[in-house]
């Protein structure tokens, strides 16, 4: 399907829809819709146009069926459109001000030619043409001019300019928004300061202006430059064109002052005031006497005090407010009394003063102390100021130490060692005690070896401390009963020494044992002897004599060396038990019992119990000898010997020989002696046993020695060794 010719076909655009179809069955209708568009402007009249329907496919056989030419006819009307662009506007301009506002275009978008008139409905606005004639799509620019007098009403005006057509819309309104504005400067003038020295925050300054505007004034305001930053105060109006306000300057410096005032449109203009100048602050000098000092007599329990006088003097030209006389950073262990001192306010150039108690605290150490003094007052702006000065106070090193206790006493038995109590040392004075040596001072008669201080020596003692020394005391063995006497000794290397009274009493001690405590022996008649000894230890430190006492039925047996007993302290002594039986004592047990006593001592008294029998004992034989053991035979002989005694006497020894011959042989006592003597030649070899045996009178008690055997041997074999070599060297010339 084309539209092949025609006005319709060349310049309406003509377009179809579809624009082709590719197949159609037989019977079947096709809707194909045909759309143009006329330009804009284009002259009234009727237009033609040629539509060519053409069939492509083979299946059309008939020329005449397979093609049609369609005529379209278009009818354009006349048409008077127009418009304004654009239909609105917003301006703004100021009073008293002319000129061109802008410009809008009326748009002949018809087809035919159009006439307008242009009307404008405020005197403060005009347009460069009031007519224009338009042929078809053809425009018009016109220009809106302004006159703002001074005295026009600000704020938004809405004015209309119509333009009015011999078209078929006979007008249309261009409605402008305008908005007067007000840019004329207010005047601000006269601007006066009632004073220009002030002291901060108590003072004041009356900041007066003139302000006038050709509209209305809004706001007067002060600006104010401080010397670190800035301030707005307002203006009050007052009446007429007067405008006033009160600052109070608040810091130290010069004050810069602006007068702003705007108007209703904010409208800004200025005028200098001047300055003001401020006493913000004043300064001060602080004199404090003593400046220094020095203490040497601190201790533990002695302080010290001294008066320290403040005395203040303004030497600036503002008031010191609040001011104070105060001490500051305080040492450790120093009050101050009062601890402040009110001056109020004080004027420049006047001064005040006060005295302080200044105490040191017992036990303060060495050290320079520092008193620091201080005047705080409060500024005109204020702020906070002081002036310090301060007091050196030297506290001179004085070590100290005490010993707390007077003496120190204790019983301490001989040969014994104990700790009889302990003493203590302070070091009381401001400094640390150093090298500190405990001993005694060698006066009086208890002696030093006796005596252990634990400890014995100190490195040093701090500040305030506290050691306690024990004492022991070491009592020698048999040290005599008495109380013993000394000092002991505190010596230091920077504090002196001190001493204490040390009393050790040793107390007597009487206590002493004995051993054996009892005897039992068989004491033949007619002998004497020694029963043994009695030892008696003496415990105390006191000698000890003892008296012997007997009883018993055999106490006239016994006697003792010596007669009584003496046991020096810390000793032992024997006492000897001698005995004496006589040949006619009846025989039997003898009981006897020796008491040793004192009545001082402990215990007071000890039996030794002794017990003897008395009886006839067979003889005794001592000093044995049978040899030779082996003899020849014939030829050599035995000897017998052995001493015999009796309590009473020997009657008889002899030798009872057994073995290949027996035989019994009687031994003969050698004159003036115990020895009994006899021989015996064996005449049958072989081995005999010998036994001696001797018997006493009266009563014939038998008593023999061991067996001795001896050999008599008949045949002696020798054997003599033909060759003997030997070597001899060292032989020389």
């Amino acid at each position: 399907i084309n539209c092949t010719s025609g006005t319709v076909c060349t310049y309406f655009s003509p377009t179809f829809s579809p624009s082709n179809i590719s197949s159609l069955p037989a019977g079947i209708n096709q809707t194909i819709q045909f759309n143009f568009t006329v330009p804009e402007g284009y002259d009234q009249g009727e237009y033609l146009g040629y539509i060519l329907t053409n069939a492509t496919s083979t299946t059309c056989q008939s020329d005449d069926k397979c093609f049609k030419n369609i005529t379209v006819n278009v009818t354009v009307p006349a048409s008077d459109t127009w418009s304004i662009i654009p239909s609105t506007l917003n301006e703004s301009v100021y009073v008293n001000a002319s000129g061109n506002l802008t410009d809008f275009i009326i748009n002949n978008t018809g087809n035919v030619a159009l006439n307008f008139t242009i009307t404008e409905s405020s005197s403060i606005i005009g347009v460069n043409q009031t007519q224009a004639n338009l042929t078809k799509q053809t425009s018009a620019n016109i220009s809106i001019n302004y006159t703002i007098p001074l005295s026009y009403a600000i704020g938004q005006h809405e004015i209309n300019i119509t333009a009015a057509s011999n078209s078929s819309t006979a007008a249309r309104n261009y409605t402008l928004t305008l908005t007067i504005l007000d840019n004329i400067l207010p005047w601000v003038g006269n601007a006066t300061l009632n004073d220009t020295l002030l002291e901060a925050v108590y003072e004041s300054v009356n900041i007066s202006a003139n302000a006038t505007d050709n509209v209305n004034i809004s706001r007067v305001w002060g600006y104010i430059q401080k010397p670190s930053t800035t301030e707005n105060i307002t203006l009050t109006y007052i009446t007429g064109n007067l405008y006033r306000a009160e600052y109070i300057p608040d810091v130290n410096g010069t004050y810069n002052i602006t007068i702003y005032t705007n108007d209703t449109s904010n409208n800004i203009n200025t005028t200098s005031a001047g300055s003001i100048q401020v006493i913000g602050s004043t300064y001060a000098m602080l004199e404090q006497t003593p400046q220094t000092n020095s203490v040497d007599n601190i201790t533990q329990s002695r302080s010290y005090s001294i008066n320290v006088t403040l005395n203040t003097t303004n030497l600036g030209i503002g008031k010191m407010r609040d001011a104070n006389l105060t001490f500051y950073s305080i040492p450790a262990g120093v009050t101050i009394a009062p601890s402040i001192h009110d001056c109020g306010a004080i004027n420049p150039s006047s001064s005040c003063n006060a005295t302080f108690n200044v105490s040191i605290a017992a036990g303060t150490p060495p050290q320079s102390l520092f008193i620091r003094g201080k005047i705080e007052w409060l500024n005109p702006e204020q702020t906070s100021n002081s002036t310090i000065n301060q007091t050196i106070i030297t506290i001179i090193s004085n070590p100290q130490f005490q010993i707390i206790e007077s003496e120190v006493t204790g019983v301490v038995p001989h040969n014994t060692s104990q700790t009889i109590g302990s003493f203590n040392i302070t070091a009381n004075g401001n400094d640390n005690i150093l090298s500190i040596t405990v001993d005694t001072d060698g006066s009086g008669d208890l002696n030093e070896s006796w005596l252990t201080f634990n400890p014995s020596s100190i490195a040093s003692m701090s500040i305030g401390s506290n050691r306690s020394i024990d004492v022991t005391v070491s009592v020698p063995e048999s040290q005599p009963a008495k109380t013993y006497l000394t000092y002991g000794r505190v010596t230091t290397a920077n504090a002196g020494s001190d001493t204490i009274l040390i009393s050790v009493t040793v107390p007597g001690n009487t206590t002493w044992r004995h051993s054996p405590s009892s005897f039992n022996a068989s004491t033949p008649q007619t002998t004497s002897g020694n029963l043994g000894y009695v030892t008696a230890t003496n415990y105390g430190n006191a000698q000890l004599i003892f008296n012997l006492y007997w009883s018993g039925n055999g106490s006239a047996l016994m006697s003792t060396k010596p007669s009584s007993l003496t046991v020096p302290a810390s000793s032992s002594s024997n006492l000897e038990l001698p005995y004496s039986i006589p040949n006619d004592q009846t025989e039997g047990m003898y009981t006897t019992e020796l008491m040793i006593q004192n009545s001082t001592a402990d215990p007071t008294s000890a039996t030794i119990n002794i017990t003897m029998w008395v009886s006839d004992i067979a003889p005794n034989m001592t000093n044995v000898s049978v040899s030779p053991a082996i003899l020849n035979l014939n030829h050599d002989s035995v000897t017998i010997r052995t001493n015999a005694t009796d309590n009473i006497g020997v009657s008889m020894v002899w030798a009872n020989i057994t073995g290949p011959a027996n035989s019994n042989r009687t031994l003969t006592k050698t004159l003036g002696t115990d020895m009994y003597t006899g021989t015996y030649t064996p005449t049958i070899e072989g081995y005999y046993t010998i036994i001696i045996y001797a018997n006493d009178t009266p009563n014939g008690l038998l008593s023999n020695t061991a067996a001795y055997q001896i050999n008599a041997a008949g045949t002696t074999n020798m054997t003599i060794q033909e060759t003997m070599n030997t070597t001899i060297s060292g032989i020389t010339q």
